[in-house]
């Protein structure tokens, strides 16, 4: 049979459907606040008694709310005993979002107060604090019921159980113990000490220990010492026993205190073992084609009557005996009378190996008559003997780098240092002018490899070859060897030479141009150069108007010799040239060239020259004048020269030429044109052509000019003032009246314009008469403040004038007809006379609508005619039987519109569904209101019919708990309230609980009453009160069932839960006492005896015990006691471990949370095992 443990819900309000309104919870961010409900503001408290044991895990107990708060709410918790502590002390819970419906949690746990005492009850209380006032003060004193088990027991602990002691002058020679409670009493405890047998030589100070409340577990030491006497061999065993007196009943009297028992010795011992070395200080052997060896010595403190025995033997370290050094393990006998000392030899064998030092030990330990002093140890180093080999290399670097010198390496790290002395030698560097030289003496330390010899680069500023220079190794130590390789080292030169040629700019007016050599570095000796000259400037095709020529324009150089001085980094070359006042190419480009040089970086040098022409011609531009239906203007491009007067080039001139506007606009009154222009070499001139176009309309006579930019072989000539053209106008206009609809109706707003048959450069002047005709004038009919003088304005062609139609709300009025004129203007008048007609407004009627709720009712509002304007209007709502704030949304009162041209509009009206049992059909009245542009109908009004469709679910709010003999309460609730009353029944299904009156009467099945208006009611299912123990929860089921006004939700079902009064007490009566090796037996009571099973575990606490190595329970648990059972008996064994000990005890205890039953006092007892031995 399965058991259901019981919660205590606090409050019961929780059975109103928390985790129904977890998944549904609204909070002010939301737009669910059909589930709001200010009456559900509660604090929820879900709990079991929480049981906890000292010093162990803790429990928990969970808090949330039922409801979204207004403002933050604090749970303030209180433990309302110092020995529980409760976390968090302060539960925060916000209303953002849903987090508010988040449940939380909070811990308890007990503090372990060592105080042996009963099970303590006590509890935690809950204090709710928020500016909310429906949840401030919330909460109550003792809401989480809480029970401590104690794990305390009371007990004396010796710290020791066997000591040895020696005889001594004045107690030099002494041992101690320590000694302390195991729980804290309620009073003084007194611990007396009593050695036995009694001898006056034998001290125990002091005999007597005091323990309060306050230094309970704080340890007191007690000495031990004996007096030397004269008597030989007088050995004895002391017994030291322990007794507690108190007036605390659980110390006073205590039994089973361990004892001490002490081995006195005589003070006439065997003599003591000592190891040293034969020479103090050299611990160290060093390898060697030979065997060396070093000398220890075994000594005894002093003779004995009786043969002495020592073994002496060395054990492996980092050395290996056999390997390293001749192992030893050797017994040395001392004869009576006989040396009190022994001399052995510890030699070490050489290897070939090149190693670190090796460490072993010589040890001595006592086979027979003696003991080992302290001096038992020696700790010994082999030195190695072998030779390694050196090598150098040099690691070069650049002059200014640094970083340069000579790594001297080993192969392997040594033990010892390695020195050696390092020499420098000339190779193309020389020392002092290049590097400094070295012959120094080095070392490498012990435990490396390298040793790094730097080496002092002397720079300069020369641009030269790379230099090298050697190193070698002599002076060397003997643990070590060169292998006579010398090590060259280079210095790279830092000086990398960069040489240039240039040209300085020169023009054919002067008579020499100059070429510009430069070094990056000076060299140290002179440099041979061969010059050339070469024509043009070298880019493909061949020599053009750009190329200056050899002979023309400048001097040749063939093969000139140039010599560069040493130390010097620049150098300038002159080159004549040839003076004309022909006008050429702006500039025209040669080269000079270094053919041969007796350095290999000047070889190739080649310089640009670029000589610049000193008469230069200017470009000159024709004026030009044309009509508008010209095809183009036509200008020419010519040169001039200083003077003024008519020249040609022998090279192509060239200009950039752009149109700009003036008063004539680019692409408007002539084509936009930018062109590159050429004057081949040798003309006199080029045409340049723009096109023009006929804008077209009336306007004065426009200019444009032309921008000349970027000329090549000549400049521009400036007098001051830009080419230009001259464009001439060809267009004569009319003004004219104009519309394109003739009728209108009221609200429209009429538009005609003026307008030009050619738009003109210049204003337009005009001035509009609008007559009323037969309509009853402006400001009734329309209105108009536009008449009077106006002007069109330059290149516009036409201009819109508005006459805005007013809605007079007068039905059946005739046709009405105004007249726009045009009484003078600035130009030739065309249409002088325009008509315009204003037509009557329509009316507005309106048609009834049905449907179910929560479908939208279209009501149809339609116009008698159509309008040329937009007509719009607004509604309102009425209440009939349905009311509009409820039943209808009817916030969409408008204004609505009917666009010009169309006849209706459709007005949705949705309705609410889900608002509980209503009438079968309601009705509201829509009204027509506020036509603007139109009349009201004489069906103005119409009615709107709503069919109901949903009765409101039924739901039970959740489980329910009783205690037997109460009535179980379930809460049945509506989803909303409905206007009718709703009725209901209920069945019962058995679960451990049974009907008929046995366990709950299930007789009460309906039907029930929820009244119109109320949300829900309580069903009531009474239990039975049993005498006698039984289940400790036993539950059955209620399910609703056949709705009246109602439907059936979710949930349906609910269980009740039915709680024993009358659960047994499990006890354990008395503890067992037994030797140990032998079993221990405890009963385990049940009171009163009872109809069902009961379970329970038990737990075991070591005490003074070694745990498992002391005793070892049958079981734990679960145990069982079937219907009936009173006693169950427990059996637990203990362990002969052969070893001295004081009598322990350790402690057993019905664990928390047994099945069908309550833990009753005494719920523990102690076994106590005495030691055997």
């Amino acid at each position: 049979m399965t058991t259901r443990r019981a919660h205590r819900l606090i409050p019961l309000l929780l059975a109103l459907g928390l985790a129904g309104l977890l998944g549904v919870a609204c909070d002010r961010a939301d737009n669910d606040w059909d589930l709001y409900d200010p009456g559900l503001k509660r604090l929820a408290v879900v709990t079991d008694t929480l049981v906890l044991a000292e010093g162990g895990a803790s429990r928990t107990f969970r808090l949330s709310l039922l409801m979204v708060p207004d403002d933050t709410v604090r749970v303030l918790v209180a433990a309302d005993d110092s020995q529980i502590v409760a976390e968090p002390d302060t539960v925060v819970i916000v209303p953002i979002d849903d987090d508010w419906a988040r449940p939380r949690t909070v811990s308890v746990h007990a503090l372990d107060d060592r105080i042996d005492e009963a099970t303590a009850y006590t509890s935690v209380s809950l204090a709710v604090v928020s500016r909310d006032v429906d949840f401030d003060g919330q909460g109550g004193d003792g809401l989480v019921p809480v029970v401590i088990v104690d794990d305390d027991s009371a007990g004396v602990h010796v710290s020791e159980s066997a000591l040895t002691l020696v005889e001594s002058t004045g107690g030099a020679v002494a041992e101690t113990y320590r000694v302390r409670l195991l729980s804290q009493p309620v009073a003084d405890v007194t611990v007396d000490v009593t050695a036995s047998p009694v001898d006056p030589s034998f001290h125990v100070d002091p005999v007597s220990l005091v323990f309060t409340p306050a230094d309970w577990n704080t340890e007191q030491e007690i000495r031990l010492w004996a007096e030397l006497d004269q008597v030989d061999a007088d050995n004895m065993v002391f017994t030291l026993d322990h007794a507690a007196t108190s007036a605390d009943p659980v110390y006073d009297a205590f039994p089973g205190i361990a004892a001490v028992t002490v081995q006195l010795y005589d003070d006439t011992l065997p003599p003591t073992a000592s190891l040293a070395l034969a020479v103090p200080g050299n611990t160290t052997l060093v390898e060697s084609a030979g065997t060396t060896s070093l000398d220890v010595v075994v000594s005894l403190d002093r003779s004995s009557v009786l043969p002495v025995t020592v073994n002496l033997a060395t054990r492996d370290d980092g050395a290996t005996g056999g390997a390293d050094f001749v192992a030893v393990d050797t017994d040395l006998v001392f004869a009576p009378g006989g040396a009190l000392s022994r001399t052995v030899s510890i030699a070490a064998l050489d290897d070939v190996l090149m190693e670190d030092p090796e460490d072993f030990q010589v040890l001595i330990s006592a086979v027979a008559n003696a003991v080992v002093g302290e001096a038992n140890r020696l700790d010994l180093t082999i030195v190695d003997d072998d030779r390694v080999t050196l090598s150098v290399v040099g690691v070069g670097a650049d002059e200014d780098a640094g970083g340069a010198g000579f790594r001297v390496s080993l192969p392997f790290a040594v033990p010892l240092p390695v020195v050696f002395t390092l020499m420098t030698a000339d190779g193309t560097a020389t020392a002092g002018a290049d590097y400094t030289a070295l012959a120094e003496e080095y070392g490498i330390p012990a435990g490396s490899t390298v040793r790094f010899v730097p080496l002092a680069v002397v720079p300069d500023g020369f641009h030269e070859s790379d230099e090298t220079l050697t190193a070698t190794l002599s002076g060397v130590s003997g643990n070590a060897s060169w292998d006579g390789v010398t090590a060259s080292l280079t210095i790279a030169d830092d000086d990398p030479q960069t040489v240039t040629l240039t040209a300085a700019p020169m023009n054919d007016g002067t008579s020499r141009g100059w070429f510009r050599l430069r070094l990056a570095h000076p060299y140290d000796h002179d440099v041979g150069l061969t010059l050339n000259t070469v024509d043009g400037d070298g880019i493909a095709p061949a020599l053009g108007q750009e190329d200056a020529r050899g002979g023309p324009d400048f001097v040749v150089q063939t093969s000139r010799a140039w010599t560069l001085r040493a130390g010097v980094t620049a150098d300038s070359i002159g080159v004549d040239l040839m003076q004309d006042n022909a006008a050429e190419a702006a500039v025209e480009y040669f080269r000079l060239r270094v053919s041969a040089a007796t350095e290999p970086e000047f070889v190739g040098l080649e310089a640009l020259a670029a000589l610049a022409d000193a008469d230069q011609p200017q470009i000159v531009v024709t004026d030009a004048t044309v009509t508008e239906v010209d095809p183009q203007a036509a200008f020419t491009v010519s040169l001039v020269n200083d003077v003024g007067n008519p020249v040609t080039s022998q090279a192509d001139v060239t200009v950039h030429i752009a149109t700009v506007d003036q008063t004539a606009t680019g692409d408007v009154d002539y084509t936009a044109t930018a062109a590159t222009v050429v004057l081949p070499a040798g003309s006199a001139g080029v045409a340049f052509n723009v096109p023009i176009l006929d804008d077209a309309h009336d306007d004065d006579n426009e200019t444009f000019v032309l921008s000349l930019t970027a000329p090549v072989n000549a400049g521009i000539a400036d007098d001051g003032s830009a080419p230009f053209c001259l464009l001439v106008d060809n267009e004569f206009p009319s003004i004219n009246l104009g519309q394109t609809v003739f009728a209108e109706n009221e609200g429209s707003t009429h538009r005609f314009r003026i307008f030009l048959t050619t738009a003109r450069q210049d204003p337009t002047s005009f001035v509009l008469a609008l007559d009323q005709g037969n309509s009853g004038g402006a400001g009734v009919d329309y209105t108009f403040a536009a008449a009077g003088g106006g002007v069109v304005p330059p290149f516009t062609t036409e201009l819109f004038f508005d006459v805005p139609y007013l809605d007079d709300q007068l039905a059946g009025e005739p046709v009405e007809t105004l007249q726009a004129r045009i009484l003078s203007a600035g130009v030739a008048l065309g249409v002088e006379t325009l008509d315009m007609q204003i037509i009557d407004a329509p009316a507005l009627n309106i048609a009834p609508d049905t449907g179910p709720e929560g479908s939208n009712l279209v009501f149809d509002v339609s116009l008698t005619a159509a309008s040329t304007a937009d007509i719009t209007f607004s509604v309102q709502y009425s209440s009939g039987t349905a009311n509009v704030l409820t039943d209808i949304v009817s916030t969409a009162t408008g204004p609505f519109t009917i666009p010009a041209g169309a006849t209706s509009f459709a007005v949705v009206t949705p309705t609410v569904a889900g608002d509980g049992g209503d009438l079968a059909v309601e009705d509201f009245v829509i009204t027509v209101i506020n036509p603007v542009n139109a009349t009201l109908g004489a069906f103005n009004s119409a009615t709107g019919q709503i069919t109901d469709t949903d009765p409101s679910p039924l739901y039970l709010a959740g489980d329910a708990t009783a205690l037997e003999g109460d009535a179980v309460a379930f809460t049945v609730q509506l989803a909303w309230t409905s206007e009718a009353d709703v009725q209901f029944q209920v069945a019962f299904s058995d679960g451990t609980a049974a009907g008929a009156g046995i366990d709950y009467v299930d007789t009460g099945t309906g039907p029930f009453t929820i009244p119109a208006g109320a949300s829900s009611t309580v069903v009531s299912v009474p239990t039975t009160a049993l005498d006698g123990p039984e289940l400790a929860v036993e539950d059955f089921t209620i399910t609703l069932i056949s709705p009246v006004n109602g439907a059936i939700g979710a949930p349906a079902t609910a269980t009740g839960f039915v709680q024993d009064g009358d659960q047994p007490l499990l006890t354990i009566p008395a503890g067992d006492t037994a030797t140990e090796g032998q079993d221990m037996q405890f009963t385990i009571h049940l009171d009163p005896p009872t109809i069902v099973p009961v379970f329970f575990d038990l737990v075991f606490s070591d005490g003074s015990t070694q745990g498992a190595a002391d005793f070892v329970p049958s079981s734990t648990g679960p145990f069982s006691m079937m219907p009936g059972t009173a006693d169950t008996t427990i059996t637990v064994s203990t362990i002969d471990d052969a070893i001295f000990e004081n009598t322990e005890q350790f402690v057993v205890r019905v664990a928390a949370n047994p099945t069908n039953a309550r833990v009753g006092t005494p719920a523990q007892a102690n076994g106590v095992i005495n030691d055997n031995d």
